[in-house]
């Protein structure tokens, strides 16, 4: 519960993110920066797609979008060609699971699962591309403008590339909930401070 976010992609890119590059590093035991890179690389890309599209309340972002991400981080590991990851990020745009927000709704764990399909499936659709699998030639409008999300708006997702991080504008969460509860949480906090030990307090009858 006390993952990483993004205001701005809608979601959480590093928990989808780097958990399928350091598999991928490991496995492969590349160097600390290629590992960051991998990281940096994946979380741009789906922080800029969960930037660009319009979210459904009633779906769960984990296990969306950030399936290129992880796709991307992997391949960036293992050294794939233009050719090739322009393939993968097609057919790894073409792999999400729709998960619902009830789940959160209801305080249920399945939804940590869902960003373990991000991990698992960007894994996978490297290994399909290097197996000879495609994807459709545009992988990401259809999952982004119809499926899961609404108004696809590609020209955001490359405006500004290179010259703005939106890892930079992450947040690290404080407590396992929410980020729009940790204020009031802080405020309880802050009062309760002030109200000594919970024996002391007077009763209310």
């Amino acid at each position: 519960e006390l993952d990483e976010g993004n205001l701005a992609s809608n979601g959480h890119p590093g928990i989808q993110v780097i958990p399928a590059a350091l598999a991928v590093a490991q496995q492969r035991r590349s160097s600390g920066a290629d590992f960051l890179l991998a990281c940096a690389t994946g979380y741009e890309i789906i922080a800029r797609v969960g930037a660009a599209c319009d979210m459904r309340m009633c779906i769960h972002p984990h296990g969306t979008y950030g399936v290129i991400g992880a796709a991307v981080a992997a391949a960036r590991l293992h050294g794939l060609d233009v050719t090739e990851m322009r393939e993968l990020i097609n057919l790894a745009g073409s792999s999400p699971i729709a998960g619902n927000r009830q789940s959160m709704k209801d305080g249920a764990t399945l939804r940590n699962w869902y960003a373990s399909h991000s991990a698992i499936m960007g894994q996978t659709a490297v290994r399909l591309v290097q197996s000879g699998f495609t994807g459709p030639r545009d992988g990401i409008t259809p999952t982004c403008n119809e499926v899961l999300f609404d108004n696809f708006r590609p020209d955001d997702v490359v405006r500004d590339l290179g010259a703005r991080w939106l890892l930079a504008d992450g947040y690290i969460k404080l407590y396992g909930c929410g980020p729009p509860i940790h204020a009031p949480l802080d405020a309880v906090r802050q009062a309760l401070a002030g109200a000594g030990e919970p024996s002391r307090w007077p009763r209310a009858d």
